[in-house]
């Protein structure tokens, strides 16, 4: 199946970072991607073994991604395996990545923390279910967590431009352009790993604005096509994709209509605390569960095919 390299981004993770570059190497050589650390993070992955790449000065995940991804061109990789360096993924769910991947050569493998939802962040989870549910629709896609950075991407994928933004972005912005190019996104269970005392580089308001922003003005962009689709499925004479293309046109619709609610929550719950969390958790739930959005492969197929000649244009 051809060479395969893990690729980690790091920013000040001193602590975490010989771990998880020693855990890594035990299955496949390792890049590692320091973007302008000022705690010895990428010595102390160097002396591990890893290959260190360093930025001068801090270009934030999706710029050091993108480092690591043309390194790992470089080298010849034929899939590349993306973890975190903070110790949140275990680099022993990386055979189960690369066994995936060999089943499904042709997908981008996610690692999906959500069977373990219990250990995440309550704010992060709710960021990470409604991220999703705009990312399922605009790629016609079905994964749950679309947001972890435990993923595996053929090298193809990795080769097709052009991308644009950076940050956390950059994984949400991938996940689209490869769904809507015809490209598989799967999902296998993984556990999600807290570590005491850790703070993420990831913050759920901080970072989520910009992504909610970005998928929110895409989702509008997106409507032409979605209206198309349901035309399409109706002509088609087949019931069940008929369904289900007007099933998701009125889950996407209620969704976008219901924004301004969303936002309300939102406030409610950085003002009131826990009684705003429970009405932004009963939103998130009722209206932007990305289990809505559940759809046929039959339905898959008439949107790629429709995108096919025309990878890379939408977004």
């Amino acid at each position: 199946m051809g060479k395969s390299v893990v690729v980690i981004p790091v920013h000040n993770e001193a602590s975490t970072i010989a771990s998880v570059v020693a855990a890594a190497r035990v299955y496949l050589p390792v890049i590692v991607v320091d973007d302008a650390s000022d705690d010895c993070s990428g010595q102390r992955a160097a002396a591990v073994g890893a290959t260190v790449l360093t930025l001068p000065r801090q270009r934030g995940k999706g710029v050091a991604l993108r480092y690591g991804f043309a390194e790992a061109l470089r080298q010849g990789a034929a899939r590349v395996v993306t973890l975190d360096g903070d110790g949140q993924h275990d680099p022993r769910d990386i055979p189960r990545l690369l066994a995936a991947s060999q089943r499904y050569p042709e997908s981008i493998i996610i690692g999906g923390r959500l069977d373990s939802a219990e250990a995440i962040p309550l704010v992060r989870l709710r960021a990470i279910e409604v991220v999703s549910f705009w990312i399922n629709w605009l790629g016609q896609c079905a994964v749950r967590d679309t947001q972890s950075g435990l993923r595996l991407y053929p090298a193809a994928v990795l080769r097709l431009r052009p991308l644009r933004h950076g940050g956390f972005l950059f994984e949400s912005e991938i996940l689209i352009k490869a769904s809507q190019s015809g490209w598989r996104v799967r999902e296998i269970p993984i556990r999600a790993v807290y570590p005491p005392g850790r703070a993420s580089q990831y913050r759920p308001l901080r970072d989520s604005i910009p992504i909610i922003a970005y998928l929110v003005y895409q989702g509008i962009r997106f409507w032409p096509t979605q209206l198309w689709l349901v035309c399409r499925a109706w002509f088609t004479g087949q019931r069940t994709i008929r369904h289900h293309a007007w099933r998701r046109t009125c889950v996407a619709a209620l969704a976008t209509v219901l924004l301004p609610l969303l936002v309300l929550c939102v406030l409610a719950y950085l003002c009131t605390g826990h009684v705003g969390s429970a009405w932004l958790s009963a939103a998130i739930r009722r209206f932007y569960d990305p289990r809505l959005l559940t759809h046929t492969p039959a339905m898959t197929r008439v949107f790629h095919d429709r995108y096919r000649s025309q990878r890379w244009k939408l977004v």
